[in-house]
C-alpha cells in the first residue's frame, strides 16, 4: 500500500492502481486460506432509501474519477476519446435527474437513476479500455 502510495504521488496512477490490485489480490488469497471450508457472506446494510442514495453517490463519483483516470492514462484522441465523452456526459444527465428526484424526497426512484448512471460511467470505462468494472 504504501508503494501504491507513491506511485500516486508520482503522478503514476495506473501503476498505482496496479500495485492496490496486487495487495487486493494477496489479501484476498491469504483470507481465502484462512477460510478454507468456511462461507463468507458480505452485504451492505444502509438504514434509509437516502442512505443508500447518498452511497450510490459516492460509488458515481469514484467511478467519474476513474474516468479522469483512464483518459489521462490511456491517451485516447478522436473517435474513443469523443465515445468515452458521450458516455460519461450521458451518465452525468442521469446523475442529474437522480439529484432532482432526490431532491423531490423521492429516493428510491433517485437511486435506480443514479445505478444507471454508474453503470454508464463503466461503460465509459469499458470503451477507454478498461475492464474488470462492475
Amino acid at each position: 500500500l504504501a508503494e501504491a502510495d507513491e506511485l500516486a504521488r508520482a503522478g503514476r496512477h495506473g501503476d498505482a492502481a496496479a500495485q492496490l490490485d496486487s495487495a487486493y489480490r494477496a489479501a484476498v488469497q491469504g483470507l481465502a486460506r484462512l477460510r478454507d471450508g468456511e462461507t463468507v457472506t458480505i452485504a451492505l446494510k444502509l438504514d434509509t432509501p437516502a442512505d443508500e442514495y447518498a452511497y450510490e453517490q459516492k460509488r458515481f463519483h469514484s467511478h467519474d474519477l476513474l474516468v479522469d483516470v483512464a483518459l489521462a492514462e490511456r491517451g485516447l484522441t478522436g473517435t474513443m476519446r469523443n465515445a468515452v465523452e458521450q458516455r460519461r456526459q450521458d451518465a452525468r444527465q442521469l446523475r442529474d435527474r437522480a439529484a432532482e428526484s432526490a431532491a423531490r424526497g423521492d429516493h428510491k426512484s433517485a437511486i435506480v437513476q443514479l445505478e444507471d448512471a454508474t453503470r454508464g460511467l463503466v461503460r465509459a470505462l469499458q470503451a477507454a479500455g478498461v475492464t474488470g468494472l462492475y
